[in-house]
């Protein structure tokens, strides 16, 4: 249980905060505030079951506090701090249906704990029977979960008297190794507006919580057919938010302790829902804690590998280590190959390229970020990606030139942005002569540095439009081109169609790799 703390008295505050060991009375987060706004955001922002306030506060008074408090949460407990001077301010803060007062320079440490006692008691019966008693005790019910015995929670059945559906729903989020590795962040889907949403499109719905990041905890009234009610709910939060949801059926037409049940069976096996497609319906029973990987391997170091382009090898080891891991449902194991294969990568990124294409190597790309959400999909983009890597890396690659030819390929890389980009730009750079620079990039590469320029800003300009966040305006500018018009000609005669033209294919979703 919370308790926020407010007062504009500092030493007051401080007085009330230290007065007592909170948590040891079963109040494990102690709020403060020094005036009746911060306050109201404080309870607006972490729900505490008991609030002591003062009376008279800058902002916002006490009494306006407590009447927002009892307008949203009226099973807050609430008592007022008060001096004989501000005594007469007591009965209209009673009217409020405020639980009690407390005399801020009387009340001992014995005369607290003996009101916490009570008001212990106080919360779970106005839990248990307020106008939110089912998503209250619901709450209250998995928080229980964590430590006491299914038999003790028995109480619950009075608020949660029918038999239900208990569901997680997960939004589908991009692997967390991968979002950590490339710094991808993405929006999650805030508590408020599931409950909003939620109750808007589930008119059997009993009570909704966070169960962790992405992940929420669902209970409805069964209808007798989970499998359809789950459907109806993956497909209405889609329509409403345009972010794809997993679910997964925890328990099925059963009374509150039999949820209670499952879910205490299921909650150490939850992660594998990883490994099944994500925008899934997946029945727990399908789960399983103990599943064993029918052999195990050892993953040697990755450097040496790559260093002696033992490309082979490595392969075999991702289809090795992820296949055993997939069959074994093994989060952790996952976890430490898909880091290890992910550092490798990035030593690479966009550091070589590939001559004859003009594209750098990028593991973070938009054309592939579809595969970031589960197991298969990301054992399938790290195979594609080192052998993307082996092809760059082997006859065509930057690594067979010269030191020369090998740093003025990655200034193009790094400098193709720039409109000033040349040939001269280049040697000055390298500090060597236009003339002596174009010979030994032609002798070792068999075409001008002209030509990598213009294959490298186009394979970049094909991203930005496949990426389709930017105007091809602005593309045109962000690829090192002054003018729209031979931007358009150049990518035209590189890939066929102009800009607009290229990005309408894609809109489409049509089969166009150029």
């Amino acid at each position: 249980m919370k308790v926020l703390l407010a007062d504009d008295n500092p030493f007051i505050l401080e007085h009330f905060t230290k007065m007592i060991d909170w948590q040891k009375y079963g109040f494990e987060t102690v709020l403060s505030a020094v005036d009746g706004k911060k306050a109201w955001l404080e309870f607006d922002r972490h729900h505490p079951e008991l609030v002591i306030t003062d009376i008279q506060m800058p902002k916002m008074t006490g009494i306006e506090l407590a009447q927002k408090i009892v307008d949203t949460s009226p099973e807050t407990i609430i008592f007022f701090l008060t001096s004989y001077e501000e005594f007469s301010y007591v009965k209209s803060a009673l009217d409020l249906n405020v639980y009690g007062y407390l005399l801020k320079h009387e009340t001992k440490k014995e005369k607290l704990i003996e009101i916490l006692e009570k008001v212990k008691l106080e919360i779970k019966r106005r839990k248990l029977n307020s106008k939110y008693t089912a998503d209250a005790s619901f709450r209250a019910f998995l928080h229980e979960l964590e430590e006491e015995p299914i038999s003790s929670l028995a109480e619950y059945e009075i608020s949660l008297p029918d038999r239900y559906d208990l569901l997680m729903l997960e939004q589908n989020h991009i692997y967390s190794v991968i979002a950590e590795s490339f710094a991808l962040t993405q929006e999650v889907v805030s508590e408020k507006k599931m409950i909003k949403l939620c109750s808007t499109i589930m008119p059997n719905l009993t009570a909704i919580a966070p169960l962790a990041k992405y992940q929420f905890l669902l209970l409805t009234k069964s209808t007798g057919s989970v499998t359809e009610s789950a459907y109806q709910i993956k497909q209405s939060l889609f329509q409403q938010l345009h972010i794809p949801f997993s679910i997964l059926v925890i328990a099925d037409n059963v009374p509150i302790l039999s949820c209670a049940e499952q879910f205490r069976k299921w909650k150490n096996a939850l992660q594998q829902t990883f490994f099944y497609p994500k925008s899934s319906v997946i029945y727990a029973e399908y789960l399983n804690r103990s599943r064993t990987p029918r052999s195990h391997f050892d993953l040697p170091p990755l450097s040496p590998l790559m260093e002696e382009k033992r490309f082979d090898e490595i392969s075999r080891l991702i289809d090795q280590h992820y296949i055993s891991c997939i069959e074994s449902r093994d989060y952790r194991r996952f976890e430490e190959l898909t880091r290890a294969f992910v550092s490798v990568m990035l030593r690479y990124d966009r550091k070589i390229v590939d001559v004859q294409t003009g594209a750098s190597f990028c593991p973070c790309d938009s054309a592939t970020a579809d595969n970031w959400y589960d197991a298969t999909s990301i054992y399938q983009w790290l195979k594609y990606k080192f052998a993307e890597l082996a092809r760059i890396l082997s006859a065509t690659s930057i690594s067979q030139y010269s030191a020369l030819v090998q740093n003025a390929i990655s200034y193009v890389n790094h400098s193709y942005a720039d409109c000033n980009l040349g040939i001269d730009m280049i040697a000055d750079h390298l500090r060597i002569s236009s003339n002596r620079l174009n010979t030994l990039f032609k002798k070792e590469t068999g075409e001008t540095l002209g030509k990598l320029i213009i294959k490298v800003r186009m394979e970049k300009a094909k991203e930005l439009l496949n990426a389709n966040q930017y105007k091809v305006s602005d593309i045109c500018r962000m690829t090192g081109f002054n003018s729209l018009s031979y931007f358009s000609k150049v990518f035209r005669e590189t890939y066929g169609l102009t800009p607009l033209e290229y990005r309408r294919k894609v809109e489409a979703n049509l089969s166009f790799h150029p």
